[in-house]
C-alpha cells in the first residue's frame, strides 16, 4: 500500500449493503479462474501510471480497458506520450481512494443465465 492509503485504511468503514433486498441469481454462478479469458479488465489511475501504462498498451489490443480515474484528459495526455493509441478505453471519473481496484471493484460470475 502507498502511504496514503495506508493512511485511509485506518478510518476506513466499508459501504453498508443491506442484504434484504438482494436477490440471489437463479442458477448456481462461479467466479471467473484467474486467467479466464475475459472481455475486458478494469484499471485504476492513481499510482505507478508508468506500470499501469503498458498494461494498458497491451490490454487495449485483446479487448476493453476500464480505466477509473479522476482525470481523463489528463490521462489521455500521457498515454499518448508514451505511445498507447486510444483505442478499446472507457474513462470511469469517479473518486476512487486505490490503485487496487481488482481487489475491490466489480466481480465477474458465469452462470447459464445470461443475465446476471
Amino acid at each position: 500500500m502507498t502511504d496514503s492509503e495506508k493512511e485511509a485504511y485506518k478510518t476506513y468503514q466499508p459501504p453498508f449493503i443491506n442484504s434484504d433486498d438482494i436477490n440471489p441469481p437463479p442458477t448456481p454462478v462461479r467466479t471467473m479462474a484467474e486467467w479466464e479469458e475475459v472481455q475486458g479488465i478494469i484499471v485504476a489511475w492513481i499510482s505507478y501510471t508508468s506500470i499501469i501504462r503498458q498494461i494498458v498498451d497491451f490490454a487495449q489490443d485483446e479487448g476493453l480497458v476500464y480505466i477509473v480515474c479522476s482525470d481523463s484528459n489528463a490521462v489521455k495526455t500521457y498515454l499518448t506520450s508514451g505511445g498507447v493509441p486510444l483505442v478499446n478505453l472507457k474513462f470511469i471519473v469517479t473518486t476512487f481512494n486505490s490503485v487496487w481496484c481488482r481487489d475491490y471493484g466489480p466481480w465477474a460470475v458465469y452462470s447459464e443465465y445470461p443475465t446476471v
